[in-house]
């Protein structure tokens, strides 16, 4: 027996007899004209059974209508299910939501008000009727209407069973009954209303290719409380743990490299997932509750949608026909719809419903973006073949989950709306208040509030919401009567709201503006404050005392990019004083230890957003210069450091004498310069032409080259594949056709790039020799100078992958066994030296057995030509000797191998 009070929802659907029962509530658009539901939430403040009887006191705390209309009473055609009567045309769906402003059926709004304000005692089976009687006179004649729809006898045997159906455990309806009448087919549902629970994920990576795993969902509440990337920081193991409170199904994405997993989560959940870094799918397999839904969940993105990491804006859309472009993303729709109804589990129709929905509201979101460009950009109206498709989108928002998720959704869906309503001018008259007006005449209830919602979260600063944005604030305070809803509204007019682990979606100090002050004491008990630092530039890092390691190696990779570095100053949440203390003593900066309340204040005044380390630049006057570094890739840390080396050292301020000495200096300056000025000028711009040109033709020749390098590779690889096809090797050859794709797409991400990280580089060369060693067994090493930073060290990309490839071919796998391959890479000042050497038959003898075959050695000698060619135009070098390759015979007649030294250029 629950606490009291609690909270139901009752949902009770009216559906045509030929339709199926089902056992999960169908969504709106899934009905036809004559069917409709009614949903009500009960709130039971009493319920006390003994002897078979039960007291039962309950309140209602709202009610949603919904009708689909039959033919127009003026065409003769009536309903007699429906809220309609002579003189009443519908000919639109019709909704009513006592917890939303209805301007369209204000009599209904006050009749499901009133019966809002009525309490339900049931004692000893009786009270119902007494209930009815007060509902029937507010309003006679619409209280018949309602009540035939309402089946109220199946809402009476609810009541007489609550007992026995509680307690329901989670937020799944759940069926009660099915009642058929000569009208139709009633189903009938409950679910409890759960408070936000706590959600359990646990992960695995064996082999991982990175110290962390990047998480990105929605936190439930306010949408200023979006996160961005949360970022997790695995163990040793490669294992990770995190919990979330949620209160619907949701749908969580976690990044590690270039893989990617979703997960389907509903509230209470507890799951765990492991893979491997260098199988990914072919090793994940998840465990807990869920586990066969998660399968079916990856098996759905990786077949329907090919395991897209991201998408981007079509730039060729607008060259196609209207006509393709919407079949095409019909045809997407039926087949991905197809698969979940072919493969979803009959025992959870929540899931399935779910996958349903979001299948639907992906495409719709299409359709809508895609007709709204073609009109803005080519002045091009739905085509009438594809109308009717956008205009039945609509129904997908007649009813929305409990809290956010389908909010960009619907401004996709207004965006389309005022485009069409307002042509090309929708730019210039696209107000707030136009907005909401716009959204109160094409949705209904909380798809407004919803919506609305968005508005705000787009208009909403550092100091909260702008002038518009206030007023449709206000204006959303009186369409909105749910007293969770408003409370649920009101973070809006917080400044600088932040609660917990959440943030504003301003979540950087804006540059230029004042660093927040703060005051405390250093590990060593002495005062430190933000003012004694004007004057000088201040490095500024914010973070915990486990990420303290990570924090020096960041200051030493930025301290080797900069000749002048600023004052440093780490604010430390500390676990352990003692051992901080000990930690720090030989360590450059002014280090302050900060409790869990002094903590809380400064991540809320600097934006501090994850459990990561967070930096910040301000300069002499107190302002902020570069605003929470991100260094958790290669990509990012590069971006920052260039942020960081744009920022000139502070300088101090002259008196009077210094500037009377420069004020006469620069005079004498300027006479100078001036005689000499126009003839400076014109050498110098016939320099830069020249130079311009010159480095023109060098990048053109370099992107020749490069582009002959992935044919040459993607060749051998594929005569890899056809190799075990015609060994019938099955499993082989899907195994490499898996690794080949994934290697292909690390290459086809940097093959525009002229230089890429050193890890990226080894990570191909790993992935590529796993591909090799599938087919011809071998031992392989790749071993780089622990001095080398692989993050910021950029060499040219494929560069070592041809040596590699001719090792393996033609040195390993002429030799029996005990094959084995050895990369080291060293640096040696500007440049680093990488050795690549096997233990097979040699470079000499390679050649001898292949000279049979003028074909391999065209192909041998084509790779090393190419790669002497890039370091030439490279390095400068002409004469090819930045490629050395060493017969291990000639030096030692009992060695066997080949030896191949490169000099490759690096850029910092």
């Amino acid at each position: 027996m629950p606490n009291v009070p609690f909270e139901v929802e009752w949902l009770m659907q009216k559906r045509a007899l030929h339709a199926a029962p089902g056992n999960y509530p169908v969504y709106p658009d899934q009905m036809t004209n004559g069917e409709g539901e009614i949903i009500i939430g009960w709130k039971i403040d009493k319920l006390d059974c003994t002897a078979g009887t039960c007291t039962v006191e309950a309140k209602i705390s709202y009610i949603k209508y919904l009708f689909l209309p039959v033919l127009d009473y003026a065409e003769g055609q009536g309903s007699s299910i429906g809220p309609a009567g002579p003189g009443e045309e519908l000919n639109k769906i019709m909704i009513v939501d006592s917890r939303y402003e209805n301007e369209r059926y204000p009599k209904w709004a006050i009749l499901l008000e009133k019966m809002r304000e009525i309490p339900l005692v049931i004692e000893n089976g009786n009270g119902f009727e007494k209930w009815l009687t007060q509902i029937n006179r507010q309003d006679k004649r619409r209280f018949q209407a309602i009540h035939a729809f309402l089946n109220v006898e199946s809402l009476r045997l609810f009541f007489q069973h609550l007992a026995t159906r509680l307690p329901l455990t989670n937020s799944r309806y759940r069926k009660l009954l099915v009642k058929r009448t000569e009208e139709g087919l009633s189903n009938h549902f409950v679910r409890p209303l759960v408070p936000i629970q706590q959600t359990t994920i646990r992960g695995k990576i064996n082999h991982p290719v990175d110290t962390l795993i990047i998480a990105k969902f929605w936190q439930e509440g306010a949408m200023i409380r979006y996160w961005k990337d949360s970022i997790i920081h695995l163990d040793a193991d490669g294992r990770f743990e995190i919990e979330i409170g949620i209160s619907s199904p949701k749908m969580l994405n976690f990044h590690h490299g270039y893989q990617l997993i979703r997960l389907y989560v509903e509230p209470g959940d507890t799951i765990s997932w492991e893979t491997d870094a260098n199988a990914w799918f072919d090793a994940l397999s998840f465990s807990g509750r869920n586990d066969r839904e998660n399968e079916l969940f990856t098996r759905f993105f990786r077949e329907m949608r090919h395991d897209t990491l991201y998408t981007s804006r079509d730039q060729q859309l607008m060259k196609r026909r209207q006509i393709d472009v919407y079949r095409n993303i019909l045809v997407k729709q039926e087949k991905e719809l197809a698969f979940v109804q072919t493969n979803c589990p009959v025992d959870n129709p929540a899931f399935c419903s779910y996958m349903d929905r979001y299948v639907r509201f992906w495409h719709a979101r299409e359709m809508f973006e895609t007709a709204a460009r073609f009109y803005r950009e080519r002045d091009l109206n739905v085509i009438p073949e594809i109308a009717h498709f956008i205009d039945d989108a609509e129904k997908y928002f007649y009813r929305l989950p409990p809290l956010g998720g389908i909010g960009f959704d619907l401004e996709s869906f207004l965006h389309y709306k005022y485009t069409i309503v307002m042509g090309k001018s929708y730019r210039r008259d696209r107000t707030i208040n136009g907005y909401f007006e716009l959204s109160k005449l094409c949705l209904w209830g909380k798809a407004v509030a919803t919506a609305a919602d968005v508005k705000l979260f787009r208009n909403y600063g550092r100091t909260g919401l702008n002038p518009s944005a206030q007023l449709l604030y206000q204006h959303l305070q009186q369409y909105t009567k749910d007293p969770v809803q408003k409370a649920y509204f009101q973070d809006y007019l917080k400044e600088g709201l932040k609660t917990g682990n959440t943030v504003l979606v301003h979540r950087n100090l804006p540059r230029g503006e004042k660093a927040p002050p703060w005051s405390f004491l250093d590990w060593t008990g002495e005062a430190i404050e933000s003012d004694q630092f004007r004057g000088r530039n201040l490095f500024l890092h914010i973070g915990r005392q486990e990420r303290l390691e990570d924090a020096y190696r960041d200051m030493q990779q930025l301290r080797a990019h900069a000749d002048h570095f600023p004052e440093v100053v780490h604010l430390i949440r500390t676990v352990d004083r003692f051992a901080l203390e000990a930690t720090v003593k030989d360590k450059i900066g002014h280090f302050v230890p900060l409790d869990s309340a002094e903590f809380e204040q400064l991540r809320n005044d600097y934006y501090v957003q994850n459990l990561g380390n967070h930096y910040y630049l301000i300069n002499g006057q107190g302002n902020v210069v570069v605003s929470d570094f991100n260094l958790n890739t290669s990509v990012k840390r590069k971006s920052a450091y260039k942020r960081y080396l744009a920022v000139s050292p502070p300088t101090g301020t002259w008196n009077q004498e210094q500037w009377l000495f420069f004020l006469k200096g620069l005079g004498v300056g300027v006479i100078a310069l001036g005689l000499v000025a126009a003839f400076l000028l014109g050498l110098r711009r016939q320099r830069e032409e020249r130079e311009k040109r010159k480095r023109r033709m060098l990048e053109l020749e370099l992107k020749g080259i490069r582009s002959q390098m992935n044919p040459h590779f993607i060749f051998n690889a594929m005569s890899s594949i056809q190799n075990l096809i015609r060994k019938e090797d099955k499993i082989g050859a899907d195994r490499y056709l898996t690794q080949f794709a994934r290697l292909m797409r690390q290459i086809l991400k940097n093959s525009e790039e002229e230089f890429i990280p050193l890890s990226e580089e080894v990570q191909s060369l790993e992935t590529y020799c796993s591909l090799e060693a599938l087919r011809l067994p071998f031992d392989y090493v790749i071993q780089v100078d622990d001095e080398i930073d692989r993050e910021n060290t950029y060499i040219p990309g494929m560069i070592l992958q041809p040596v590699i490839e001719n090792a393996i071919l033609h040195g390993l796998a002429p030799k029996p066994d005990n094959r084995a391959l050895f990369v080291d890479i060293r640096r040696q000042r500007q440049h680093l030296i990488c050795t690549v050497s096997d233990n097979g038959i040699g470079f000499r003898k390679a050649n001898e057995a292949s000279s049979s075959s003028t074909d391999s050695i065209k192909k041998k000698s084509y790779g090393l030509q190419i790669i002497r060619s890039r370091l030439s135009l490279l390095i400068g070098n002409l004469s090819g000797e930045n490629l050395e390759i060493i017969d291990r015979s000639v030096k030692d007649p009992q060695g066997t191998g080949t030896i191949v030294k490169l000099l490759i250029p690096t850029e910092q």
